[in-house]
């Protein structure tokens, strides 16, 4: 049962990491256009997806295992690396 719950998380913070991943590029969502090319609603839709995931993750994954702690550092290093240019 124990290793069905952590098949499970493992699959989950895969998908959202996923999720982020695509999310932040904007590229996939955006025909290809830069982050200075697309209207500010368009912005504000990548924010937004963005920060649906990144709070799904936190939710999902605020214990002490290591695969918490590996999702915790993922978005860490998402929010480094994000500059939306406000």
């Amino acid at each position: 049962m124990k290793l069905s719950k952590k098949f499970k998380n493992i699959l989950l913070s895969i998908s959202m990491l996923s999720i982020i991943i695509v999310t932040t590029s904007g590229c996939v969502y955006l025909n290809n256009k830069g982050w200075d090319d697309i209207t500010s609603e368009e912005q504000e839709e990548v924010k937004q997806a963005y920060e649906d995931a990144k709070n799904d993750l936190e939710e999902e994954f605020s214990g002490d295992e290591p695969e918490n702690e590996f999702v915790k550092e993922f978005i860490n290093k998402a929010e480094q690396k994000i500059d939306y240019k406000d």
